[in-house]
């Protein structure tokens, strides 16, 4: 059962028209495909939907819906970062994500370049990375007691640049106690937490988020995952889908939570 549901398009900044994406969603043989454009995000011009563009994005996927609702299982989806408007649309999932630190009127991107990260150290933390890292775990619990998504996206998106840059030393026992300390407050709240492996795709990183490390305390807090590929090219819609799979296993892990033809389903690995 292969589905991803963390996939952008030509809505936002995927590379792929939503009908191109269920070709080769139908291609490559999933069971069921979830758009999740970016949310409205006022200050972000370059990811974010405008409203215009969110009534056309919403009416493309349900249109995809009725074309292809005897092939493949088609859901409308919506990746809602902290710093989004909040609407009171009719969404089939949300993802939220947190891509920016905010400080004052500005906003400071985690995953947008090498070099915005070492400005936000530079300006923000006296070039330190636990007290950064310290303030986006607290502004993942804020997003999620503020908007309640279905999936938290991509927990550690912080580490996009890290195997190349070297700021942070993931083995550092402070910071393996914050991140595990915040995961553990989601896990307790009953959340579902993708794998994402789109760092991996475009050729960031060599773990998903979150890392192989925190997976493994995951799977000792027992934690529900869903694999998806955030994809922003049609070719990755499945990429290192089964590998992921396998790693999961390896490590414990009983089940997962995979798209289905009637939603989330949990299925046993």
């Amino acid at each position: 059962m292969i589905s991803n549901i963390h996939t952008h398009s030509t809505f936002c900044d995927g590379h792929d028209t939503p009908e191109a994406l269920v070709q080769t969603a139908l291609d490559k043989g999933l069971i069921a495909l979830g758009f999740s454009g970016h949310s409205y995000t006022p200050f972000d011009s370059y990811a974010g939907m405008t409203p215009e563009i969110v009534t056309l994005y919403r009416a493309e996927v349900r249109r995809l819906q009725r074309v292809y609702a005897d092939r493949i299982s088609i859901y409308l989806g919506i990746e809602q970062d902290l710093d989004s408007d909040l609407d009171d649309l009719d969404w089939e999932y949300r993802i939220g994500s947190v891509h920016f630190i905010k400080r004052g009127p500005s906003y400071y991107p985690i995953d947008a370049h090498p070099d915005n990260i070492h400005e936000m150290l530079d300006t923000l933390y006296d070039g330190q990375i636990l007290p950064m890292v310290e303030e986006y775990c607290g502004r993942v619990l804020g997003m999620f007691e503020t908007m309640r998504p279905d999936i938290i996206g991509h927990f550690d998106l912080y580490r996009k640049f890290n195997d190349k840059q070297h700021y942070l030393d993931e083995t550092d026992a402070r910071y393996q106690d914050l991140v595990c300390d915040t995961l553990q407050t989601l896990v307790r709240k009953g959340v579902l937490l993708e794998v994402n492996l789109g760092g991996m795709a475009n050729g960031y990183t060599l773990e998903p988020y979150p890392s192989v490390s925190l997976l493994r305390f995951l799977q000792k807090e027992k934690a529900r995952l869903i694999i998806t590929t955030d994809c922003h090219r049609a070719p990755y819609l499945d990429y290192h889908y089964n590998e992921t799979v396998a790693l999961l296993q390896q490590l414990g892990f009983p089940s997962m939570v995979v798209m289905g033809r009637n939603g989330f389903e949990e299925v046993p690995l």
